[in-house]
């Protein structure tokens, strides 16, 4: 049976190291995918911890929008024009946003690690929590993240009271400090990993929008100097090149150096890309399996990412 969020202090629970789901508190505001889309925003107002909106059609589940989804759609030019009056399975059938959903009996440490090999644009969004009687509730990723801290804690005081024991259990002990640094180590490894990829990812947005527009800007810019050579023939050429000096502009210049600015500009946004990509080779993010890679294509990323990095984050990554 599904816990409903009623626990305003996650150090009310009482968690164990084989805690599961279920002892987490969830929400479970649901609302018709036939409704309009304006009462998402009236139900968000309501509650600002909120982290989403579970979709039912005729009372079943159907789906789940988040807080982040809403609103960053909102923001858009006419997003809210285009969803606030038309019902909620038009929004969430226009964002297909993929859903996380966990059976309540996963242990707190197993979902925890399930949902940070999430993509980086994931990993924040709520999980979905179901029952055996198909009862749906969400689980905020930032409770879920203290639930596996206080497990962690637990871990921690466990492995101090092996230390005392480490006298006539030996063995035992080292398996356990064995685990507990792979444990640590494969945390460290998944946060450096969803940074690069952040990084990346913000990187890649604006430099796409920049790179796939530059070609058409230098077709145009050929364009207007294919016109302005035609131009050279006028009779009113000299005419329009004195007057253009008269206000500080230098029309010859222009004409010479434009063609250079342009590819240059090309240039810089070839090599912003290659960083870029090297960042989202290094992360890996998007591949979860085991498989053969490279070792040398490995090094040589780490080797452009750490370079075209400041000092500070190089010394962050060694």
């Amino acid at each position: 049976m599904l816990a409903i969020h009623g626990v305003d202090n996650m150090d009310q629970l009482n968690l164990k190291l084989e805690s599961t789901l279920q002892e987490l508190p969830v929400w479970t505001i649901q609302i018709e995918i036939d409704r309009p889309g304006n009462e998402l925003a009236k139900i968000f107002a309501e509650d600002p911890l909120l982290p989403g909106i579970i979709l039912t059609k005729d009372k079943k589940y159907a789906g789940m929008i988040s807080r982040r989804l809403f609103f960053e759609q909102m923001s858009h030019t006419y997003g809210l024009g285009l969803f606030a009056g038309r019902p909620v399975e038009y929004l969430h059938n226009f964002l297909q946003p993929e859903t996380f959903i966990c059976l309540e009996n996963t242990p707190i440490v197993e979902a925890t690690q399930i949902a940070l090999g999430r993509s980086h644009k994931q990993v924040y969004e709520p999980i979905v929590i179901t029952d055996q009687s198909y009862q749906y509730g969400l689980l905020d990723f930032q409770q879920l993240l203290l639930a596996h801290t206080q497990i962690h804690v637990l871990t921690l005081a466990r492995l101090q009271k092996e230390k005392e024991k480490a006298r006539i259990a030996k063995a035992d002990f080292r398996d356990l400090q064995h685990n507990y640094s792979r444990l640590l180590q494969n945390d460290k490894m998944i946060a450096l990993g969803q940074l690069v990829a952040g990084i990346a990812h913000e990187i890649n947005n604006p430099m796409n929008f920049i790179y796939g527009n530059l070609n058409y800007a230098i077709e145009y810019v050929r364009d207007i100097l294919d016109i302005m050579e035609n131009y050279k023939q006028e009779p009113s050429y000299p005419g329009a090149i004195a007057a253009a000096q008269e206000k500080g502009i230098e029309i010859e210049f222009i004409l010479e150096d434009l063609p250079k600015l342009l590819s240059s500009m090309k240039v810089g946004a070839t090599r912003v890309n290659e960083i870029v990509l090297s960042l989202r080779n290094f992360s890996r993010l998007d591949q979860a399996e085991i498989k053969p890679v490279d070792i040398h294509e490995g090094i040589e990323n780490t080797l452009i990412s750490s370079f075209s990095l400041s000092p500070h984050f190089r010394e962050f990554i060694g």
